[in-house]
């Protein structure tokens, strides 16, 4: 596309700290903002019956032609807040975070205006052990909620889980011996056939 043009994104963001030296507690909280003008996305354009397009390229029907167009409308916003603190009981550190990301994506079709906005939730945990230099382990878990809708059609809206679940252990015993093991397990759930992946 010869007049595809520059595009210009504007930024804005935030972002609070707290920490307790203490109590050995802290918090971080970040926001971040975006906006661009003339947001190169792609224009489709799907042939009903044989056309021909630039440069007299004949588009059979049924066929399917991309190419890149500036639009606006694009936006975004992301969050993110991470709490930890120490539980005395375990001897451990916990840390829990949460997020949230929208974007709302400008696109084409059949020269018809469309709109995708992502919808993306997480949550996790971290339990961190503070026992000694011998003892070290780690247990996490984390979950994201994708949800994407089309204003093109309900057929292209999507919703789907990705799980992590992790464990880290490294022992040290006093006269030298270092043992380690790792273990992780992935879930994807809610996506189309062949794509729910469950592994370890």
């Amino acid at each position: 596309n010869p007049d595809l043009k520059q595009s210009y994104s504007h930024f804005i963001s935030g972002r609070y700290t707290f920490i307790n030296t203490q109590k050995g507690q802290s918090l971080f909280a970040n926001i971040f903002l975006q906006g661009t003008q003339d947001y190169i996305s792609n224009a489709t354009y799907v042939a009903s019956a044989d056309s021909v397009i630039q440069q007299g390229i004949v588009l059979k029907a049924g066929s399917q032609f991309t190419k890149p167009v500036n639009l606006d409308g694009y936006k975004s916003i992301r969050s993110f807040l991470t709490y930890s603190l120490p539980v005395k009981f375990i001897k451990s550190n916990i840390n829990l975070n949460a997020g949230f990301a929208y974007s709302k994506l400008p696109g084409l079709i059949n020269n018809v205006k469309t709109n995708t906005d992502n919808f993306i939730y997480n949550a996790g945990v971290v339990i961190a052990s503070n026992i000694s230099e011998n003892i070290d382990f780690n247990i996490s878990y984390s979950a994201n909620f994708n949800n994407a809708r089309s204003s093109a059609s309900q057929q292209q809206n999507n919703r789907y889980v990705n799980q992590a679940v992790g464990i880290q252990l490294n022992l040290l015993s006093k006269n030298g011996w270092f043992v380690q093991n790792d273990i992780s397990n992935q879930m994807y759930s809610g996506l189309s056939d062949g794509f729910n992946q469950n592994f370890l």
